[in-house]
């Protein structure tokens, strides 16, 4: 005998029919294994055709929920993204600010084997802008356009993606297939709203920010939260929202601290987390500090203002001063950087592993790196730097 629903369970399947999943020919998959497999120096070689967002990203699936709602909310006549708290139009400039693509700017582009190239621009055009039918069969218009002597990243790319969607619309029955770009419109929904129970620090391209780990996870927390395009808009698509729906020129301008959401502590889950407790409070950095304090053999009682000023008192010399703060500042660069591998780790085991590493023997050998290659060759060893680093300011 089956148990009983619970109130809970019964809410959250009937949430979930108002949002079904869909199939899509266009995901990236086949791109990334390309690019992460290739025995070519694929990071120079994107780089070079203005490509360079799509190196190292990570996107084997994508959320099918999430995928339908986006293309049921996007009116590929008008080129409107509607949602309930605002609606704002996609342009080609937005679609360089999600996938980072050229816009037509000039990049010196390297010799590279030319099928190399134009299947790799093949496989970008079939699983990230438009599949020919729902077969799936191969989209040819890259092939027919692409010329040994063209200059791919001269190409308006975040045009040819801004065309496609035009072509935007969902299956004709639920078992088909979306042959549009589900990944862009996908990113675009991430990128463009505020969700405080999955905060994310925002970066252009918005493709670096997610992988298929964390798109699915949005994707679960706002079904648990039943917020699914219910939330705030982003202070610069807000803006547009304004703008479109009352002409209103005087529009509030971008806010650029909208590009960065609320804090919350990686560690302790505290909300509305400051700056002081981001780099210097939070109970697992004052154990950093604690060993750092005690490697330079300093008072523990400077605050983060000082130590960002450079205002220190225990020494007078202006040689240790300097080295001191260099020191600090490598602490506070690789504590953030710690943050982001929390942050935009693609699994809750290596959440977990990243939380428990000890992360000080990483800052005194970077801080060693940093201050070596601005002194003389000569002035610093790894033995003293270990034992007294303060003493080799003057040595």
């Amino acid at each position: 005998m089956k148990k009983p629903l619970t109130e809970a369970q019964k809410k959250r399947l009937t949430y979930l029919k108002k949002f079904k999943t869909m199939k899509s020919r266009t995901v990236p998959k086949t791109l990334c294994t390309a690019i992460r497999d290739s025995r070519v120096d694929m990071e120079s070689f994107l780089s070079s055709i203005g490509f360079s967002s799509l190196y190292n990203i990570s996107m084997d699936s994508m959320p099918s929920r999430l995928a339908r709602f986006v293309v049921t909310s996007f009116n590929s006549k008008s080129y409107e993204f509607k949602l309930d708290k605002g609606t704002f139009v996609v342009t080609s400039k937005k679609v360089h600010e999600i996938l980072g693509i050229p816009l037509g700017v000039l990049v010196g582009a390297k010799k590279v084997d030319f099928m190399f190239k134009v299947n790799l621009l093949m496989l970008f055009a079939n699983t990230m802008c438009l599949a020919d039918t729902m077969k799936g069969f191969l989209n040819l218009t890259v092939l027919k356009r692409i010329r040994e002597d063209t200059i791919i990243s001269e190409i308006d790319w975040c045009g040819f993606l801004h065309d496609c969607l035009q072509y935007s619309q969902l299956p004709n029955t639920y078992t088909g297939y979306y042959i549009g770009p589900i990944a862009f419109l996908i990113l675009l929904y991430l990128d463009s709203t505020k969700f405080n129970s999955f905060p994310v620090v925002r970066v252009q391209p918005a493709i670096k920010n997610w992988n298929t780990y964390a798109m699915k996870r949005r994707q679960d927390l706002e079904i648990k939260e039943q917020v699914i395009g219910e939330l705030e808009l982003h202070g610069d698509c807000r803006a547009i929202h304004l703008r479109l729906n009352a002409n209103d020129v005087s529009a509030p301008p971008f806010n650029w601290n909208s590009w960065v959401p609320r804090k919350v502590c990686l560690f302790y889950g505290l909300s509305d987390e400051s700056r002081d407790h981001c780099f210097f409070l939070c109970p697992k950095l004052k154990v950093v500090w604690l060993k750092f304090w005690r490697w330079w053999k300093v008072p523990a009682r400077l605050s983060l203002s000082d130590i960002l000023k450079g205002n220190f008192n225990f020494t007078k010399d202006k040689w240790t001063t300097k080295l001191f703060h260099a020191v600090c500042l490598s602490l506070i660069w690789y504590v953030w950087k710690w943050r982001n591998k929390i942050l935009h780790a693609s699994s809750d085991e290596e959440v977990s592993s990243a939380q428990q590493e000890d992360i000080f023997p990483a800052i005194q050998r970077l801080s060693l790196l940093w201050t070596s290659n601005r002194a003389s060759k000569c002035r610093f060893s790894w033995c003293h730097w270990i034992r007294a680093p303060g003493e080799e300011a003057i040595l």
